[in-house]
């Protein structure tokens, strides 16, 4: 029987150089931004098909920003990003 590997990327991430560092958080940060512009796109294309503006930007918009809200709070409160 395999022994489960308990490592995340963070703990991976961890033991690389400055330059790998950096490219890990910084696709996390790109991750949190195409969130936002990809609801908010929604939004744009949804009011111009349908013709309701603002209505679908407003919602992609608060959508957009309650998902990267959580998304930003499970990478902050995570225990292995705090050493």
């Amino acid at each position: 029987m395999q022994k489960k590997n308990n490592t995340s990327k963070i703990d991976e991430v961890k033991d690389q150089s400055v330059f790998i560092r950096a490219q890990f958080w910084a696709s996390q940060f790109t991750t949190i931004a195409v969130q936002i512009a990809l609801f908010i796109g929604l939004g744009y294309l949804g009011d111009k098909y349908w013709g309701t503006a603002p209505i679908l930007i407003l919602c992609g918009a608060a959508l957009s920003m309650f998902v990267a809200t959580y998304y930003l709070w499970k990478l902050v409160t995570d225990d292995k990003f705090r050493n």
